[in-house]
């Protein structure tokens, strides 16, 4: 089932990127993000490839799958995949900067309680750790702990950004985003259409114009998780980094890994695998 539902918005939201990259004084939000900051994936062996046998097997192959933006084509994600031929596609990475937005995330497609997993802000990847060895049975996760080696451009939509506002009303004006709006009928402007949970015409639209621009480019976007989990008060925000599709991110490395172990007994366990 599609994702982008009002190709109309999609298309004027993406142009409207476009027209504002060239405004003075700038009106995208945008932050540095500095070279080794952490940075949270977690996914299914299965998407990765990996063997879950005693010990768990990790190769350089599946560490890379991890790196691997795959979604160009895809019509599944929220900030990145297919164009529809209308406007450039875009394949993205995406990571969290938290490990409570990995935890919104993760929580959110698996299915699993998420009391146990919220992190202050000075949880360290250790904590990190011990909190999903207590939740394995229930996620069958491998947990990516990266960094980026070189210094990331950004637009900045996260939870604490100062602009963002000014940022989604300036859209909002747009003359070609407000008539598609209006189509639509409701409220709530551009910044609400881009949380939606069903609907990724306006925030893949935003991001896939970013993605196109060159002067100003841009590695990617921040954004706050749109995982709702009332378990998880301080949800923080998710990094997602423009990239070739199917080909791995070398200015991702990744610095640590957990693997589920195979079950024995009634239990699981995670296990340091690498480095």
């Amino acid at each position: 089932m599609s994702k982008v539902l009002d190709r109309s918005l999609f298309k004027a939201v993406f142009e409207a990127v476009v027209r504002l990259s060239k405004k003075e004084p700038p009106v995208i939000p945008t932050q540095m993000v500095m070279p080794r900051t952490p940075l949270f994936r977690a996914v299914s062996a299965e998407y990765c490839g990996a063997l879950l046998n005693d010990p768990p097997v990790l190769s350089g192959a599946v560490a890379d799958g991890a790196r691997t933006p795959r979604d160009k084509d895809s019509d599944s994600n929220r900030w990145s995949g297919t164009g529809f031929g209308v406007v450039p596609s875009c394949a993205g990475l995406y990571l969290s900067l938290s490990p409570n937005s990995l935890s919104a995330e993760v929580t959110h497609y698996r299915g699993v309680q998420a009391g146990e997993l919220h992190f202050d802000r000075r949880a360290g990847q250790h904590d990190v750790a011990r909190a999903f060895t207590r939740i394995a049975p229930g996620l069958r996760q491998i947990l990516f702990v990266m960094t980026n080696l070189l210094e990331l451009r950004v637009a900045d939509f996260s939870k604490d950004s100062k602009h963002s506002a000014a940022f989604f009303a300036a859209l909002d004006a747009d003359p070609n985003v407000a008539r598609a709006l209006a189509a639509r009928g409701g409220g709530g402007g551009t910044y609400a259409a881009c949380r939606s949970g069903t609907d990724y015409s306006c925030s893949r639209g935003v991001a896939l114009g970013l993605a196109s621009l060159r002067r100003p480019d841009y590695d990617g976007i921040l954004v706050q998780t749109a995982r709702d989990n009332p378990a998880i008060r301080d949800d923080g925000d998710n990094l997602v980094i423009f990239g070739a599709n199917r080909t791995p991110d070398a200015n991702m490395a990744t610095s640590y890994v957990l693997l589920p172990a195979v079950q024995k007994g009634n239990r699981m366990s995670l296990e340091r695998v690498y480095p």
